[in-house]
């Protein structure tokens, strides 16, 4: 199988992390997880694609359930533990989970 990276930048921190995750995520899931990890609320990630909170919280079921993340309070630890998850900050890497 195939993969795709995911890179996201989190502003507040000055950090950048990066995500390896199988190319069966599309480009609007890509999407919506660097959204939800940069922070975003449903309701806010509504109000800036213009779509319902509804769209949203099915598309963001969808996409949990295909990357296997249980909820939102497991949402880092199954990132980091299934998707190698790299985490830098002013280009020093402080996280890495190669496995």
């Amino acid at each position: 199988m195939s993969a795709v990276m995911l890179n996201v930048f989190l502003a507040h921190y000055n950090a950048d992390i990066t995500l390896i995750l199988p190319d069966t995520v599309t480009p609007t899931e890509l999407s919506l997880l660097r959204m939800l990890i940069q922070g975003m609320s449903v309701s806010e990630i509504a109000r800036k694609r213009c779509r319902s909170v509804k769209t949203i919280s099915c598309q963001k079921a969808h996409l949990y359930r295909k990357l296997r993340i249980h909820n939102d309070l497991t949402l880092w630890p199954d990132l980091l533990l299934r998707y190698r998850m790299v985490l830098r900050k002013a280009g020093k890497s402080l996280i890495s989970k190669a496995g």
